[in-house]
């Protein structure tokens, strides 16, 4: 794994106030540990100009943490709020989804989980 949390009690005593709320320690595979904002900002299914201006809102409201969906189709929205604010890309959290559930055996979910991923980025 790239990253994991601390034990249970180090990870809650880790957690601090930063911008964008509190953050909890996780142990990297080099240098120290990061904090990972706890609080996310989710996007909804809505046009790309509407995810657009709700990131920008969010990440001047301090969020440093998104959770964005292909499923949810604004990716070029939020993608351009991201290259836009200013914000080091090395302090912005991105989780996502992709669509493997149906693939059958390791190497079809390998394939498809990649192919979301790709998706991700465009």
């Amino acid at each position: 794994p790239l990253f994991v949390p601390r034990s249970a009690s180090a990870a809650a005593a880790a957690a601090t106030a930063t911008a964008g709320g509190a953050r909890v320690a996780l142990e990297g595979p080099t240098g120290p540990p990061a904090g990972f904002p706890l609080a996310s900002f989710g996007l909804q299914i809505y046009d790309d100009n509407t995810a657009y201006k709700l990131t920008t809102i969010a990440i001047e409201a301090g969020y440093r943490n998104f959770f964005a969906s292909v499923l949810a189709g604004n990716q070029r929205g939020f993608a351009r709020a991201v290259r836009d604010c200013g914000v080091p890309r090395d302090e912005l959290y991105i989780c996502g989804t992709v669509l493997s559930n149906r693939a059958r055996g390791y190497d079809a979910a390998y394939r498809k989980t990649k192919r979301g991923c790709d998706e991700n980025l465009e």
